[in-house]
């Protein structure tokens, strides 16, 4: 397995926070590092999703919007892409 560069994030949590934390990782059989790092990115990405769903749009997925919209896939991202730029 290849080695992957690895980083550090700090956060402050609310003590009450960090004790669900602690159950939940307990529960999943992980220690409390490995359980919020998972959560985190997970947690990261499905903002991130609610905040730019274009960015996760495979071409299938532009080609059944821009179907539905009677356009083509190239259109709809174009459109979107300028719209991000103003």
């Amino acid at each position: 397995m290849s080695e992957v560069d690895m980083g550090r994030v700090s956060v402050t949590l609310p003590t009450e926070t960090i004790r669900q934390l602690d159950d939940w990782a307990s529960a999943a059989g992980l220690k409390r590092g490995q359980f919020t790092s998972v959560a985190l990115v997970v947690g990261a990405r499905i903002l991130a999703r609610q905040l730019s769903p274009e960015s996760f749009m495979n071409a299938e997925a532009w080609r059944g919007v821009s179907e539905a919209m009677g356009i083509s896939a190239e259109d709809a991202q174009a459109f979107v892409q300028s719209r991000k730029a103003s």
